[in-house]
């Protein structure tokens, strides 16, 4: 196991550097994307460019920069998974800030030109727009419905299940369809659109909006990059603590690899059990309390009996809340991965569903 954790390490290092994709390169992309932009600002004139054409040059612009993107992940999310192993690994609830920054800039490149649009033609009271607008302002619209689920929304998922037979197929082609539209749609109103340096134009939109998108890919990147610190400490933890090949494989199944469906059931039932054994102890406890205080004279040491009760009181709330809070976040984990993929096994199935069964009835 010891070697396994330095070979795995290695290899995520390796692969990072075959896709030829590092840190540096995306930073020296920006670099050279910057100073293409700056000579294209010197080489426009925008004096002789009216404000509201050159608006909707950019909404057209980054509608088509997004469409690209999007095109992009359709590929991505288009590959089917072959393996028929099963994994559920811890989800990572918190995200960097700076990633839910970029992906708001994502959407708000579009969002931003077609409210401008709109608020001039609100001005000067001209609301007049062909069939391809209309629909242009509409999937703009669903940016704007997407851009408050990223500010907004909270992640709940407890696990995320990997190589899971759920395919993107259908998702991934309806991404591709409606991207490839907005493509053809803008393109067509970029050409219908009198303004000069149009080209430049739209080429100086293009650079701004892929700044953007590898800013995210440089997040991401660096996110990999933690995962392999993280595996680099647990290698000094391992020779620091000598720790035994079960702990080894324990802690990279809890913090970084995650579970085959079978283990996970087993560290679940292993865990319910302790937890079981431990709310039996802390009960007999309480219930030693309990006897212990009928003992006391009430009449002639009261508070020394309602300190004594206070407390029994005190400690029967924390323990249910306790109880309450492990039985609630254990079955809401369970429900959670049986609705990840519906290709487990019905043996794991009906063992999950026996966890529920057990969970929700000591809940009550």
């Amino acid at each position: 196991m010891r070697e396994y954790i330095t070979k795995l390490n290695d290899r995520n290092l390796q692969r990072k550097k075959a896709t030829g994709i590092t840190n540096y390169v995306l930073y020296s992309l920006i670099i050279i994307i910057i100073f293409k932009i700056i000579d294209l600002i010197g080489i426009i004139n925008f004096k002789n460019i009216e404000t509201y054409n050159l608006t909707k040059l950019c909404w057209y612009s980054f509608c088509i920069s997004l469409a690209l993107y999007f095109i992009y992940f359709s590929f991505i999310t288009s590959f089917k998974n072959t393996s028929s192993v099963r994994i559920l690994k811890v989800s990572k609830n918190k995200e960097t800030y700076f990633l839910s920054i970029i992906i708001s800039g994502i959407f708000l490149s579009t969002i931003i030109p077609a409210i401008i649009v709109l608020w001039k033609d609100y001005e000067s009271n001209s609301f007049v727009y062909n069939t391809l607008e209309y629909i242009l302002f509409t999937l703009t619209g669903f940016n704007l419905f997407f851009l408050f689920i990223v500010l907004f929304s909270k992640k709940t998922d407890l696990y995320k299940a990997i190589n899971k037979t759920d395919d993107n197929d259908i998702m991934s082609k309806v991404i591709f369809l409606i991207s490839l539209l907005v493509v053809v749609i803008s393109i067509y109103l970029l050409s219908n659109l009198d303004i000069s340096d149009k080209t430049n134009l739209v080429l100086l939109c293009l650079l701004i909006f892929s700044i953007i998108a590898i800013s995210e890919k440089i997040t991401e990147s660096y996110k990999e990059d933690i995962f392999s610190k993280d595996l680099e400490n647990v290698e000094y933890e391992i020779y620091l603590k000598d720790l035994s090949d079960n702990k080894i494989r324990e802690i990279l199944q809890k913090k970084y690899m995650g579970f085959l469906i079978s283990d996970w059931i087993r560290f679940k039932e292993v865990e319910l059990a302790s937890e079981f054994k431990q709310y039996e102890k802390e009960s007999s406890e309480i219930k030693l309390q309990e006897k212990e205080i009928e003992n006391v004279d009430k009449k002639q040491y009261p508070i020394e009996y309602e300190g004594r009760k206070k407390k029994i009181n005190d400690l029967k709330d924390v323990f249910e809340n306790k109880k309450k809070t492990f039985f609630e976040d254990n079955i809401n984990e369970i429900n959670e991965v049986l609705k990840k993929d519906s290709s487990i096994k019905s043996e794991d199935f009906n063992k999950l569903k026996d966890l529920i069964i057990q969970l929700s009835s000591n809940k009550r």
